[in-house]
């Protein structure tokens, strides 16, 4: 996965448009595409603001840690879907949120009537 993949990523998993990223970081909506679609790679000085964008290091941002691993599912499965994840559509991704919530709010309510 490239910088800009990975950008896209951590932008989508906090639900941000790319005008919303473009705010935080304090850039043009245009470059964001730019940088996701692999046009344009940031400099140094950018990478830093995405990376307190998102609340990680840079070394995460660019995948070369990721302290996230642990929050994976152990299933493999499961890891590789949730890898394919980042891949889709925006409008896919918001479909998949809404079946895994809806999926967790059942659960909850089966689990509280069998107390």
């Amino acid at each position: 996965m490239n910088i800009g993949e990975r950008i896209r990523r951590f932008r989508r998993e906090r639900n941000w448009t790319q005008a919303d990223l473009a705010r935080v970081v304090g850039i043009q909506k245009q470059n964001i595409s730019r940088y996701e679609s692999g046009r344009v790679e940031p400099r140094r000085d950018k990478l830093q603001q995405f990376a307190d964008a998102f609340d990680i290091t840079v070394e995460e941002l660019m995948g070369l840690v990721d302290s996230r691993q642990d929050d994976l599912p152990e299933d493999p499965e499961l890891k590789k879907l949730f890898a394919e994840v980042a891949e889709l559509p925006d409008q896919d991704v918001e479909a998949l949120k809404r079946i895994m919530t809806l999926v967790v709010r059942q659960h909850k309510v089966r689990s509280a009537m069998a107390s």
